[in-house]
């Protein structure tokens, strides 16, 4: 499981889905932890990347607008 921590490396990263997969060395079946979901750019690019996401969203209603973006996957699962 790998934890990005430092929001200006997260800025930098998400740039680029290729600078952010490289970076993390997210690949098929990996599996990470989001917390607290912003627009769920980089949720999107870990799930294009192969990995399993579970997110953690406090606030009920983004919890089920998220639910409902990723739902076509297998590879989403979102705690509230």
């Amino acid at each position: 499981m790998c934890f990005l921590q430092q929001k200006s490396t997260q800025c930098k990263i998400l740039r680029s889905t290729d600078q952010l997969t490289a970076a993390v060395d997210v690949g098929e079946g990996d599996a990470m932890l989001e917390i607290r979901l912003g627009t769920c750019s980089l949720t999107n690019v870990l799930i294009n990347a192969g990995a399993f996401v579970l997110a953690i969203k406090k606030d009920p209603h983004m919890a089920t607008h998220v639910s409902e973006r990723f739902a076509e996957t297998d590879r989403f699962k979102v705690l509230d």
